[in-house]
């Protein structure tokens, strides 16, 4: 079983969502490891989760700690290679310790972000609005970053959207359990069948 495209699953939070997508073998999986966020992940909870799956790579998600506070979860307390901020100005402190880094930007950010002095591994772009995205600009982009799409497609139109834009990949929101270890996949596992493809075909 292998995926078209690079594939980054958000905000894990449960085993169901971790072992189907280890299964389908996405790319990398994060987990948000922002104190006081809706979807926080204790390291109890993540070692849980991570010692019943492999082949994946993990991404420790931020969103208002500090650069050193970021340094210190990651790379202390989860021992992680991936990190990914919303803030452009913790790039180049994250990379220069030794991480590996998605910068987490609006499509309506874009325009506002110079992205020439920042050393990051990956763009991860969502949006802030139900907008239509800007083909054209995005496929100028994508020629110019490794991009991780996170918006603008279902399963009925991923695959269109990747042989348009052409992105690294695309990443896609895991959601809760209805209640321990029972799960409606819905969109995410139809989004990832979509991506499916034939080994031995």
């Amino acid at each position: 079983m292998a995926l078209s495209t690079f594939v980054k699953i958000n905000q894990v939070n449960n085993l169901s969502d971790a072992r189907y997508c280890a299964g389908m073998e996405v790319n990398l999986m994060g987990f948000c490891l922002e104190p006081g966020h809706a979807r926080h992940l204790q390291p109890i909870d993540f070692v849980a989760i991570t010692e019943w799956i492999s082949g994946v790579e993990y991404v420790g998600e931020f969103y208002n700690s500090s650069s050193k506070e970021i340094i210190e979860t990651a790379k202390g307390t989860f021992d992680l290679k991936w990190v990914e901020t919303n803030n452009p100005d913790q790039v180049n402190d994250l990379s220069s310790a030794g991480l590996k880094v998605i910068l987490q930007c609006s499509i309506e950010q874009l325009d506002a972000l110079s992205l020439d002095h920042l050393t990051f591994d990956l763009l991860h772009l969502v949006s802030a609005e139900e907008t239509d995205l800007d083909t054209s600009k995005l496929q100028t982009l994508c020629k110019e970053q490794e991009v991780l799409l996170g918006h603008g497609f279902d399963h009925n139109s991923v695959l269109s959207l990747i042989e348009s834009i052409q992105p690294k990949g695309i990443s896609i929101t895991g959601g809760d359990e209805i209640r321990p270890g029972y799960k409606d996949y819905d969109e995410m596992a139809d989004t990832l069948e979509a991506l499916e493809i034939d080994e031995w075909a």
